[in-house]
C-alpha cells in the first residue's frame, strides 16, 4: 500500500484532483456498497449548504475551481 501512496505523492494537484474525481464516479456506480454517511457529517453538509445558500458570492462553483486548477470536468 505505501508503494501506491508513494505513486500518489508523485502526482501533480491536477493529477490528484482528477484521481480523485475517478475514484468518487467509480464508488457512485455502487451507490449500495459505500459506507453510510455519518449523522455529523450530514448535518455539517447541511450547516454549509446553508450558509452557501445565504452568502452565494463568498463561494466558488466546482466549476470556478476546476478552472483556476485546469481540470476539465
Amino acid at each position: 500500500m505505501s508503494t501506491l501512496i508513494e505513486q500518489i505523492q508523485q502526482l501533480s494537484k491536477v493529477e490528484k484532483i482528477q484521481l480523485v474525481l475517478q475514484v468518487w464516479d467509480d464508488i457512485a456506480q455502487d451507490p449500495q456498497s459505500a459506507p453510510a454517511v455519518p449523522l455529523l457529517v450530514q448535518q455539517e453538509v447541511l450547516r454549509r449548504s446553508a450558509v452557501i445558500h445565504a452568502n452565494p458570492k463568498t463561494s466558488s462553483t466546482l466549476q470556478d475551481i476546476a478552472q483556476r486548477l485546469g481540470v476539465k470536468l
